[in-house]
């Protein structure tokens, strides 16, 4: 996927193949957001890149030939759908094939695997008290689950 705009600095995905979904503000606070930047989820090989922003919309310098920063990948045969980003700065992936949800933590070596039983889980998101009622719809089954998550949900900055 590419940006529209002309603007050489404008943030686009060009470096990746079927990008499926992106997280930003792990915080609201401006060097936490440029230190870590937009993360992607890759769908195929199943990758999970940081961009870093220097601004709103505005991407920085990636060295090389990769679309980022490398925050991590499953361990295992998995690809990548939607990303959700937790409150403590998680970035909850669906995970294809493994079913489930793979959260990393950026900066860290830290990945938790939350299996869930079907092989299409496609998203996540938060709602409810406190922000830890996951929502993930398990779209093998054509299901939409809802239960109880170990961290809350990043509140949207446009929330009902």
């Amino acid at each position: 996927m590419a940006s529209a705009s002309a603007d050489p600095d404008t943030l686009s995905v060009d470096r990746g193949v079927a990008a499926a979904g992106a997280g930003a503000g792990l915080d609201r606070l401006r060097y936490r957001i440029q230190h870590y930047g937009l993360t992607v989820s890759l769908a195929i090989p199943g990758r999970l890149w940081s961009l870093p922003l220097t601004g709103p919309g505005k991407r920085g310098k990636v060295e090389g030939f990769t679309p980022g920063m490398f925050v991590g990948a499953y361990p295992g045969l998995g690809y990548f759908d939607s990303l959700g980003v937790q409150a403590d700065g998680g970035v909850c992936v669906a995970t294809l094939l493994a079913g489930g949800i793979t959260t990393f933590w950026p900066g860290k070596k830290k990945l938790r695997h939350t299996p869930i039983v079907d092989p299409l889980v496609t998203n996540i998101c938060w709602g409810g008290r406190n922000m830890k009622t996951a929502y993930v719809t398990a779209s093998g089954t054509g299901k939409l689950l809802a239960f109880d998550w170990p961290q809350s949900g990043l509140k949207l900055a446009y929330s009902a």
